[in-house]
């Protein structure tokens, strides 16, 4: 007997209740029973959108399994339940490779090798890209005149409201909660302890669970609750009560900018933080701590510092890095700034450049915006005309361009002016000898980025394959 993969997939974007989950296993099962196939795997999307595969943990499954079990059907209620355009030729590609045909309710078998229906199938793909394309501008529009009438999108009403009609209406006991979430950022606390203190009071989220960090911040920089409703980035002016004031709401932004900086600029034990960069998905690598267990004085749990990556998208990145790859980096960074001090003692004039030259930029960048002021101001007047304020207006606009790409070109290579004048000014430190911070600030000073990629056989126990850093010198 042959046998198939069944895949369904419920869509958000498709509101169908004869398109539920229940309904697509159903069709799949006949379709089965039909062409005498027995389904050996069933993979299920549920609340997808068939947008991008990427998404898609169950379908990305699916295609994992596909070389290892070769199944002869891939059944499916409907092809466009499986990927539209672009994706669905990548599914379909990899289906070739394994030898595995389509099966649907209404296109039936899809024979890769019969020219004719392999075009057909196409066909369906490129006009269900297109129709999505079409949908996605219909419900694009509706969104922005719903925005421009003040109403929000709907859906899940924000903590604080529900939706009556169509419009925010507001819940006075969820309104003091979020009121309580604002004034304790104001006064300085951060998400988590706030999710902590709401927590213990027994408060709970729209979605009745408790609060998190994740959710205490996207509450306080949800504008809704100024009374504004947004759309594709832009904000309009909405109908329904506001439950904190703006300036309320722009102090609390400001008070999660300071926090989000001063961690950034003080990291808490790992010398690398927002150094360290994923060679294998680009996100930025955290410090952690892992432990082993040391056998030979019995069994004793030692702990080792280190970095690694968590990629949400792809599940669990899983690249790590552990051990000695501080004094790595501190090894290279003495070896660097020795490099640089003996090419400064030997008179090396590269990146020299003379402070003076800023002032000049600065003063010819102001007596240009005074010029264009004055000429606007004649113009206003009545005593410059239109014709003359045109060409002088498009002459200083061309000038004050050519001024600022000369200060934007000056202040990228203030870096590296601040290294030299650190190394022509001071003695080269004992990087051993300088604390966590002393440390940190030379890192600062030299480093701008370190990729770290995966480890393989030959690069165990060793930095030299797997790291790359870029310095700003």
């Amino acid at each position: 007997m042959k046998t198939a993969f069944s895949y369904h997939r419920y869509s958000s974007d498709l509101q169908r209740n004869t398109y539920t989950l229940e309904t697509q296993r159903r069709i799949t099962k006949e379709i089965a029973k039909k062409y005498d196939t027995l389904i050996v795997q069933i993979y299920e999307d549920e609340a997808i959108s068939g947008a991008t595969i990427d998404k898609r943990p169950s379908m990305l499954q699916l295609l994992e399994d596909l070389p290892k079990l070769k199944p002869d059907f891939l059944i499916s209620s409907d092809q466009d339940r499986i990927a539209r355009g672009n994706d669905f030729w990548v599914i379909k590609n990899k289906l070739v490779k394994s030898k595995t045909s389509i099966i649907t309710e209404k296109e039936g078998l899809i024979d890769q090798n019969d020219i004719t229906k392999d075009a057909m199938s196409d066909m369906i793909a490129i006009f269900a890209k297109l129709e999505r394309r079409m949908i996605g501008r219909r419900v694009a529009r509706g969104f922005k005149e719903r925005s421009k009438k003040g109403l929000a999108h709907t859906g899940i009403a924000p903590l604080g409201y529900k939706f009556v009609k169509g419009n925010l209406v507001k819940i006075p006991e969820e309104a003091t909660i979020v009121r309580q979430i604002f004034d304790l950022s104001v006064e300085g606390y951060g998400c988590a302890t706030i999710a902590d203190k709401l927590n213990e009071k027994g408060y709970k989220s729209k979605t009745n669970i408790n609060f998190s960090h994740t959710s205490i911040l996207r509450i306080l920089k949800n504008p809704t609750y100024t009374g504004m409703v947004i759309n594709n980035g832009d904000l309009y002016e909405g109908i329904h009560e506001p439950i904190i004031d703006i300036e309320t709401f722009e102090n609390a932004k400001k008070g999660i900018g300071l926090r989000y900086l001063k961690s950034r600029t003080r990291p808490r034990n790992y010398l690398l933080s927002g150094y360290l960069i994923c060679g294998k998905c680009g996100n930025t690598l955290h410090g952690t701590k892992y432990y082993y267990l040391r056998r030979k004085a019995g069994i004793k749990k030692e702990y080792v510092h280190g970095y690694c990556c968590y990629e949400p998208n792809l599940n669990s990145c899983a690249l790590r890095i552990i051990g000695g790859v501080d004094n790595h980096i501190i090894d290279l960074l003495d070896k660097k700034m020795m490099n640089i001090g003996v090419k400064f003692k030997n008179g090396s004039k590269s990146f020299k450049k003379k402070d003076s030259n800023l002032e000049y930029i600065q003063k010819d960048l102001k007596e240009v915006e005074a010029k264009i002021s004055r000429l606007v101001t004649g113009y206003v007047d009545g005593i410059i005309p239109i014709e003359e304020y045109k060409k002088r207006n498009d002459t200083l606009k061309n000038a004050k361009i050519a001024i600022q790409q000369e200060l934007d070109n000056y202040e990228k290579i203030t870096p590296i002016n601040n290294i030299y004048s650190f190394i022509k000014n001071n003695k080269l430190p004992n990087l051993r000898e300088l604390d966590f911070y002393g440390q940190r600030e030379l890192l600062d000073m030299f480093l701008h980025k370190i990729i770290v990629n995966p480890a393989t056989s030959n690069a165990r126990g060793s930095y030299k394959n797997r790291i790359k850093v870029f310095w700003k010198v």
